[in-house]
């Protein structure tokens, strides 16, 4: 972790600043919502979970069917974005 850095700006500057880190979070929940959504579905429509599906997909039990390749990519994107969120709401405006 990168120790704490302090950094001065105007006020306005400020403004616009925490203005756009707000939007930026709240379009990062916003996808984190939308590819958790999708892959509810993917789990409701072959019934298993992600980390069931996870491990029938490495072991190349599934096949090569477009869904298997989206719910990979899915999960993917989700944990990318999820981490990138942690890394967002660490930091204090």
């Amino acid at each position: 972790m990168v120790p704490l850095k302090t950094i001065e700006i105007p006020e306005k500057a400020f403004s616009l600043l925490k203005a756009g880190w707000d939007l930026e979070l709240r379009l990062l929940k916003s996808d984190i919502n939308k590819f958790q959504g999708k892959v509810a579905q993917l789990e409701k429509t072959h019934g298993m979970d992600s980390k069931t599906f996870k491990d029938k997909f490495e072991k190349g039990e599934l096949g090569d069917e477009e869904w298997c390749f989206d719910w990979a990519n899915y999960l993917d994107i989700l944990c990318e974005l999820m981490e990138k969120n942690r890394a967002a709401e660490s930091v204090v405006l």
